[in-house]
């Protein structure tokens, strides 16, 4: 794809909101501040153990809420499976600390139809 004629040009106010990095999911630490001057608030986003880094493990834990796991079968889960669940330096890492985050989170960020339906 030829991209020489679209003007490169950063749109003003959100310089930085996307890292440069080899890793596309990878959160820039700074976007609170920046989305603050930009009015923007942001309750909950997809870094679900909290280690401000969006990767696969938060993807396996959202796959594992949408199957309809109770917190007792999430628990099992997270201690056998910890490397395949939670980023390196989570915080979010107890079962009933991240199925409280996905469900308070559930409406605004996991139902991206606004059906009522997390699928």
């Amino acid at each position: 794809m030829d991209v020489s004629g679209i003007d490169q040009t950063p749109i003003e106010g959100v310089e930085g909101l996307i890292a440069e990095s080899n890793n596309p999911l990878e959160v820039n630490p700074n976007n609170s501040q920046q989305l603050n001057s930009l009015n923007i608030t942001a309750q909950y986003n997809l870094d679900i153990d909290g280690n401000l880094a969006i990767e696969a493990q938060d993807y396996n834990v959202i796959n594992l809420y949408s199957a309809g796991l109770d917190e007792a079968e999430f628990e099992v889960l997270l201690d056998r499976f910890a490397n395949d669940l939670l980023g390196e330096a989570a915080t979010r890492t107890e079962a009933d600390d991240i199925l409280g985050y996905l469900n308070d989170a559930r409406d605004s960020l996991l139902d991206i139809d606004n059906n009522g339906i997390v699928e």
